[in-house]
């Protein structure tokens, strides 16, 4: 499939799911240069889209290190988005996070910024990390 064919399946509201299964069938190649867009909608659950994308990249979640971990770094302020991913993407796909992705979510566990301090990020990191590893708490 051409690219601009491609970015034609993205949702254009948060309630368009109409190509969310010409999406979920994509190749890992195809859907690459897609994934950045995808992943906006993950900034509030409650959209009726981003469930259906959370399941999309849960399964893709090899393909957005470099995504995650810039989306993690203390610079980045869009709190609500790293909570969401913090309690909806990562634990639906805990089991393939990379190495990387991981010691981004340590860093806000351990050493929160303080706005990550105020939306208690740093107590979603936790947890998650726990649920990973229940024998180390």
């Amino acid at each position: 499939m051409r690219t601009d064919n491609l970015y034609a399946l993205l949702p254009k509201d948060k309630h368009d799911i109409s190509d969310i299964p010409k999406l979920a069938v994509l190749s890992d190649a195809e859907i690459q240069p897609l994934l950045p867009e995808l992943l906006k909608w993950l900034q509030d659950m409650n959209w009726p889209v981003s469930r259906e994308i959370l399941k999309i990249l849960s399964e893709r979640i090899h393909l957005l290190e470099s995504d995650l971990i810039k989306l993690f770094a203390p610079e980045q302020q869009d709190e609500i988005w790293k909570y969401w991913l913090l309690t909806a993407l990562l634990p639906a796909s805990a089991e393939k996070l990379s190495d990387k992705t991981i010691a981004s979510v340590r860093r806000i566990a351990a050493s929160p910024t303080e706005s990550e301090k105020i939306e208690e990020l740093h107590l979603a990191a936790q947890k998650l990390l726990q649920e990973m590893n229940p024998e180390k708490s």
